[in-house]
């Protein structure tokens, strides 16, 4: 895991061999499982399950899938991301249940992207496409190229900037909110500049947005709804030790 500024922040072993993958020959490793003895001499205990704890939140990495125990693990100890990188044998379905029965999300990743380099991912069901600007411009697509016949190019932007006071604790960044009042403003591209239209971007006021703390209570609601919140409960959720 590289950070913002290119520092390492951390480097983890593979949990365990892929077999069966590859037709006519086995790719084997070894992973700490193999030297599990030596490997907790060297690193000790903890990093047997490691979980890294960032600004963006408390990261795992797994090079593995289908993997479900150790998955649960990683959440168990406090993951929040999971990192799974792999060359070959995403699943949908497997992402999306790994998210949703330990409560995490999951980002897939595998040849590291860079502004420099065209890049063109496919969602396995073949029904999307995502692409950087770099892919666009070699594909010829730019703001002013017209809708293909029978389809719709649609772009969005998201704007952020500083935040408010409410924010700040949690994020260094806050979207852009728009009072209502000033939605002509920023719609009128003929009459105000682009200049007086980004002054209109700074951050939402301080009593605009309510922040909620989570009591890390189950309960039916969503979970970034109210019905997980309990403003009475001043306690920090304790994660149950796994080793």
């Amino acid at each position: 895991i590289i950070g913002p500024t290119g520092e390492l922040v951390a480097r983890d072993w593979k949990a365990r061999n892929i077999v069966g993958v590859f037709p006519g020959f086995e790719l084997v490793t070894t992973t700490i499982y193999n030297v599990l003895d030596r490997y907790i001499e060297m690193y000790g205990a903890d990093a047997v399950i490691p979980v890294h704890r960032t600004d963006i939140g408390n990261l795992a990495t797994s090079s593995t899938q289908m993997e479900p125990e150790l998955f649960r693990a990683m959440a168990l100890k406090g993951a929040e991301v999971l990192l799974r990188t792999a060359s070959g044998g995403f699943n949908a379905d497997d992402i999306r249940m790994v998210s949703a029965y330990n409560r995490v999300y999951s980002v897939i990743v595998n040849n590291a992207v860079s502004p420099d380099n065209p890049v063109v991912l496919n969602d396995e069901s073949l029904h999307s496409t995502w692409v950087n600007s770099l892919a666009l411009e070699k594909a010829g697509i730019t703001r002013d190229t017209p809708d293909p016949e029978g389809g719709v190019i649609d772009t969005a932007t998201l704007l952020t900037c500083e935040p408010n006071a409410t924010i700040a604790p949690l994020h260094n960044r806050m979207p852009v909110i728009l009072a209502p009042d000033r939605y002509g403003a920023w719609l009128d591209t003929k009459d105000v500049s682009a200049e007086d239209a980004l002054a209109l971007t700074g951050p939402a006021p301080d009593d605009f947005l309510e922040a909620i703390p989570l009591s890390g209570k189950k309960s039916e609601g969503n979970r970034d709804g109210p019905g997980n919140s309990d403003k009475n409960d001043k306690k920090e959720p304790r994660q149950p030790p796994l080793l």
